[in-house]
């Protein structure tokens, strides 16, 4: 009997390869269901196969196929969107959700600037802890061109018009989620809540010329948001990473290197993200190298200003956020 693993119960999948496993499951072509819908033990011993642990079990099951949720289960009427690639095997006749059919799942679950936010975990060099919900340094799973590709390709499939809305914005190539945050503030459109300035390339990478290489003794240098064609970065200083009088030494040599090649630096802190006044001076430094002017033309943008930061930085806000909630030990089934 087939067991399909999907939405957070995918999600945790992922997070957990990424952070322990690295071994890529295998693609398969799942253009049907095959069998009837799995028993309650034939879920648990999949969950016990794939999953870290948690209270809850996604599943999907057959057209048809009751969904009366049991204990410690939810099941989902199952699809394939339109194109090959979306489940992967990961056991004997145990399949999860590819990270690009996760993400146009949980489109039916989540709002559209939270399924943005995941898109950028699932493209970055972080994710969440499946364990403990920290963050954790680790390979990207997929791109956001493959993102917008499938989306693009699942006609007709539910959450698939709020899934391309989401996948225009992904980034790739965050290294924390305060960066995704910066990016998101800064960068998603008017209508959205964030300031509506050009897309930054999220740890760009500048390549030293001669003349720099042989100063600095190396070849390149990267930036946390980096503007290319108008030589303009920020630098995101964090509290976990940027502490202690060492770090800052290391930040401040840094900064001088980039502006030695030419390029206007800015800093943006913690408790600077967090003021809405600061991040207003920080977005016109940008607009002003950009050369972008900031005049939203919706009248209720202070709401969809103050909306957008409250789901992106207010604790309370995320408590209950989908694809931020982290199993517990144990599986009750």
């Amino acid at each position: 009997m087939s067991v399909f693993l999907t939405h957070q119960s995918a999600l945790a999948f992922w997070r957990w390869q990424r952070e322990f496993d690295h071994r890529r499951p295998v693609p398969v072509k799942a253009e049907r269901y095959l069998g009837k819908e799995p028993t309650r033990a034939e879920v648990r011993d999949a969950a016990r196969l794939a999953l870290p642990g948690g209270s809850e079990v996604h599943v999907a099951v057959p057209e048809g196929a009751a969904r009366v949720n049991a204990q410690g289960i939810k099941y989902h009427r199952w699809s394939r969107a339109s194109c090959r690639g979306s489940y992967m095997r990961v056991g004997e006749s145990v399949y999860v959700s590819s990270p690009e059919m996760l993400f146009l799942q949980m489109a039916g679950t989540l709002c559209v600037e939270h399924l943005i936010e995941l898109g950028y975990e699932l493209c970055g060099a972080f994710c969440y802890s499946a364990v403990d919900g920290g963050r954790r340094s680790c390979e990207p799973v997929t791109t956001p061109s493959a993102l917008a590709h499938f989306v693009g390709d699942a006609t007709g499939a539910h959450g698939a018009v709020k899934a391309r809305s989401a996948a225009v914005h992904v980034l790739a190539a965050t290294r924390s989620p305060r960066e995704v945050h910066s990016c998101m503030l800064l960068s998603l459109p008017c209508y959205l809540g964030g300031y509506g300035l050009r897309e930054p390339e999220p740890n760009g990478l500048i390549v030293y010329d001669k003349a720099a290489f042989r100063r600095y003794r190396g070849g390149h240098l990267s930036c946390d948001l980096l503007w290319r064609d108008a030589r303009f970065a920020v630098e995101y200083e964090s509290d976990e990473f940027h502490a202690g009088g060492e770090a800052y030494v290391a930040d401040s040599r840094r900064r001088n290197k980039l502006r030695s090649l030419g390029y206007d630096v800015v800093t943006l802190t913690n408790d600077e993200m967090k003021d809405p006044m600061a991040m207003d001076g920080l977005a016109k430094s940008v607009a002003r190298a950009l050369e972008q002017r900031l005049r939203p033309a919706w009248g209720d943008y202070e709401d969809r200003k103050r909306r957008l930061r409250r789901l992106l930085l207010s604790p309370r806000a995320r408590a209950d956020a989908a694809h931020l909630s982290f199993p517990a030990s144990g599986w009750g089934l």
